[in-house]
């Protein structure tokens, strides 16, 4: 990049940090979540009485995207026997794929003003282009997250009777996602919403709403127990076997030897929560999938 009128740069000592020792810093083991895609420089007059008088003489911008295979190349070019490669001499040099834009107007005049005073300066501003490096978030926050939200499927499959084992698996998904929602938290304080906050706080909602799903599941088929057995009581005769609760599917086999301890659901109670969860099998996943792809798309438009 070249300026017009050239480009000083004074390095000095803080004025306000003061130290005997000099600082040293080792930047060895930092790595960046963020890539520089674009840098722009724009030079123009301001005169701080008058923003009237502001005029881009010299602008442009430079492209920095394919410095990406130089990153993963750099340890490499480090290395004495290959730093007189080509590739190696293209990406310790690299200065970007800069293109410089024609001034719209002449600041000839503008600039006749400059003085030393202050008043009436030229600036030189920079931009720069950042994405940012999913890779991290991927592997360490998304891809966990998506497998503690389908865990928390597994309960649909399970029999409706079976309230320790459904109820354990729920708590324990909702208590896994709390423990990944605290990971992301170690951050400054804010008050805006970040996409990864709307991320973590869906997924939550999904295994909470997969542990309230048996709770509304053990409700119905209860009360559908209660209006069947109601029912029954006035034609069943006093010799007749009682069979109206049923702890689960097999208990239903009048050959086996002994049966399970009879929990509170009637043959038609039992069938209503199985019906219910053969609907949640399918129900949570679509809403999943199309809340990952609305995701991903509003993400993706954002960064564009």
């Amino acid at each position: 990049m070249s300026f017009v009128g050239g480009l000083k740069v004074v390095w000095s000592s803080s004025l306000y940090l003061q130290s005997d020792s000099s600082i040293a810093i080792s930047m060895t083991n930092v790595r960046s979540a963020f890539r520089i895609d674009q840098v722009d420089y724009l030079s123009y007059t301001l005169n701080l009485q008058s923003y009237r008088d502001t005029c881009v003489y010299q602008s442009g911008s430079c492209d920095y995207s394919g410095y990406a295979d130089c990153i993963k190349m750099g340890v490499k070019c480090f290395k004495a026997e290959n730093l007189n490669t080509t590739a190696c001499i293209d990406c310790l040099q690299f200065g970007g794929s800069c293109e410089e834009h024609t001034p719209p107007i002449d600041c000839s005049p503008f600039l006749d003003q400059v003085n030393l005073v202050g008043d009436f300066h030229t600036t030189l501003e920079f931009r720069f282009g950042l994405s940012r490096r999913l890779s991290y978030q991927i592997l360490h926050t998304y891809v966990p997250s998506s497998c503690v939200v389908a865990i928390s499927w597994v309960s649909f499959w399970l029999d409706p009777a079976s309230a320790p084992a459904r109820t354990s698996l729920g708590v324990t998904t909702v208590l896994t996602m709390v423990t990944l929602s605290t990971k992301i938290g170690a951050t400054p304080e804010h008050n805006y919403i970040r996409a990864i906050d709307i991320w973590m706080l869906s997924c939550k909602l999904f295994v909470v709403l997969a542990l309230l799903e048996y709770a509304f599941v053990n409700f119905a088929a209860r009360q559908a127990s209660k209006a069947a057995k109601s029912q029954k009581t006035t034609i069943a005769g006093e010799g007749e076997e009682d069979k109206s609760f049923v702890p689960n599917e097999d208990s239903l086999d009048e050959n086996r030897d002994f049966q399970l301890p009879k929990i509170k659901f009637t043959i038609a109670g039992y069938e209503m929560a199985k019906k219910l969860d053969y609907v949640s099998r399918f129900l949570f996943p679509t809403f999943y999938i199309a809340f990952v792809a609305t995701y991903l798309g509003v993400l993706s438009s954002s960064e564009h």
